[in-house]
């Protein structure tokens, strides 16, 4: 189906959007705690005993930044490094009956806050709404290479449309 670049532009700008959606998320969460710490600590919870880099991988951080956040969190109990049962000489992260608890109350606060917030939303919208998000970090996750996206409403010659990343198309500009 093709899309007209207005249709594009305003999922965009949606989709800027976010970073402030999440920093509200964080605050009805459990403000005391990134959201991001809990995405570590829900990764942890749902993959069970694991390498910090299997963690990384996870929430798809650099090792560094899930390890920092695995120390934040192991400083608080909510997560213990124990022994590997394969390879004596390495360990792996587990979360504590508190990380166990704490995450349970961060999901309940925010499943309140959701509540709140799409009250006035018809069931339609809010799954609609799910399973779009969904559907879109699925394509996401699925594209190998950067795809080349001409709007319906443009013609395909247009030179500034031969990427779908802005930078790239700047950087060509500049190398001119």
């Amino acid at each position: 189906m093709a899309h007209t670049a207005h249709d594009i532009d305003e999922l965009a700008h949606a989709l800027y959007n976010l970073s402030a959606l999440r920093r509200e998320l964080q605050r009805f969460a459990g403000g005391e705690h990134a959201v991001a710490g809990l995405m570590v600590l829900s990764a942890v919870e749902r993959i069970g005993p694991a390498r910090i880099s299997d963690v990384a991988a996870d929430v798809q951080v650099n090792l560094s930044v899930a390890s920092r956040q695995i120390q934040a969190l192991q400083d608080e109990g909510f997560v213990d490094r124990v022994a590997d049962p394969h390879d004596g000489r390495s360990s792996l992260v587990a979360i504590t009956d508190d990380g166990t608890a704490k995450l349970a109350g961060a999901h309940q606060r925010l499943l309140d806050a959701l509540g709140i917030a799409v009250a006035d939303w018809d069931h339609d919208e809010v799954t609609g709404l799910a399973d779009g998000i969904v559907r879109l970090r699925e394509a996401f996750s699925g594209c190998d290479a950067r795809p080349t996206y001409v709007p319906a409403d443009r013609p395909a010659a247009d030179p500034t449309l031969t990427s779908a990343h802005p930078a790239d198309a700047h950087h060509e500009e500049q190398s001119r």
